[in-house]
């Protein structure tokens, strides 16, 4: 049975949620020791309470005259800081077999290692796949076609002083390089937690790839956001923001797959819908765009006033009724073709017209 919840400020849980192995061994606050050994039991942390009650054990501030308690609380102690301290040495020795290429290092959230979870950097990501390459009959057309609004859009910003862009280029990440973790190895250091310990973790994760996607760190984002998943994979939300992500480094089908994911999750997610409506008006399959306009209409049920949503709807319709103009003069054309061969056959085959004679 869970014990009663310990009664917390907003300061203090702030403050408990975010709390490290160096932190701990620094509290000397008897009162504060006993709220946040209380806190971690009610809220399903055995190893990091075992952490707390060492330490009032190692101040003789615990009052437990039962040696069975006293050893088994050791062990427990001893047994997590072993870890700790075998996974510190194995980063560390990584960090010396990496000392001939240096990489820029800067501390993401500051303080100590956090005791409830492994802190995650970036592992390697898949590598960004080349766009699919059109039918040469599909590119005639293009050229021959009459430009459009987003075709007049490009051509406007390349007059605006953005000639060396490419507007279809990848947005440019900022991610550290070389600062790659082994996934297994955190998720191994993860094996033996609680499921309201992983559920802590997926949540941190979350936030962390959020907070590089702000800073545009979209590779160390998305590896932030697989770990999540790796932890908990039904969360739509972290599927729909990895999509983002993707979005980011034009990785379309990437992108589309995660926002499937994400409606699986959770049918009806608006985020996942428009996003998949504009996937798919990137991907250049065909059919795509019908299927990114149905996408969008089913969203704008959800959210009818969302300026962006709109903005992609009235887009999609444009180029699902252009691609639908142009089959139909396409066939006409086909069409008037065929009748002008008719004509001549059955010219040919008449006979020709006597000429009347002419009497003298």
């Amino acid at each position: 049975m869970r014990a009663n919840r310990v009664k917390l400020t907003d300061e203090e849980r702030r403050k408990f949620d975010d709390i490290s192995l160096d932190e701990i061994n620094s509290m000397h606050d008897v009162p504060q020791l006993q709220k946040l050994m209380q806190y971690m039991d009610a809220e399903g942390f055995p190893q990091t309470a075992s952490v707390v009650r060492g330490r009032m054990s190692s101040l003789g501030m615990l009052r437990d005259n039962d040696p069975e308690v006293r050893a088994k609380t050791s062990l427990e102690v001893n047994a997590f800081v072993d870890d700790l301290t075998t996974w510190t040495d194995e980063l560390k020795q990584d960090e010396q077999s990496k000392a001939e290429e240096p990489t820029l290092v800067r501390p993401r959230n500051g303080g100590g290692v956090p005791i409830r979870s492994v802190p995650t950097t970036t592992f390697n990501s898949a590598p960004v796949p080349r766009k699919k390459k059109k039918s040469d009959e599909d590119e005639e057309e293009q050229d021959m076609r009459m430009p459009t609004s987003d075709d007049i859009a490009k051509a406007q910003r390349m007059m605006n002083g953005g000639l060396l862009e490419d507007p279809d280029a990848p947005e440019e990440d900022m991610s550290l390089p070389g600062a790659s973790v082994d996934v297994e190895r955190t998720l191994k250091a993860m094996r033996g937690a609680s499921p309201q310990e992983k559920k802590w973790m997926a949540m941190k994760e979350k936030e962390k790839g959020n907070e590089l996607f702000k800073a545009r760190e979209y590779r160390s984002a998305i590896d932030a956001y697989t770990l999540s998943l790796m932890l908990d994979p039904a969360s739509a939300p972290v599927h729909a923001n990895r999509a983002a992500a993707y979005m980011k480094l034009k990785r379309w089908e990437d992108a589309e797959t995660d926002c499937t994911a994400a409606l699986k999750c959770e049918p009806g997610y608006f985020k996942a819908l428009m996003r998949r409506g504009a996937v798919r008006l990137e991907t250049g399959v065909e059919g795509a765009e019908a299927a990114a306009l149905e996408d969008l209409r089913a969203a704008e049920k959800i959210e009818p006033d969302n300026k962006e949503l709109l903005r992609l709807k009235a887009k999609a319709e444009r180029i699902v009724d252009d691609k639908r103009e142009r089959k139909s003069m396409k066939r006409m054309t086909i069409t008037e073709e065929d009748g002008d061969d008719d004509d001549d056959a059955i010219a040919a085959d008449e006979p020709p017209t006597p000429s009347k004679k002419t009497t003298g």
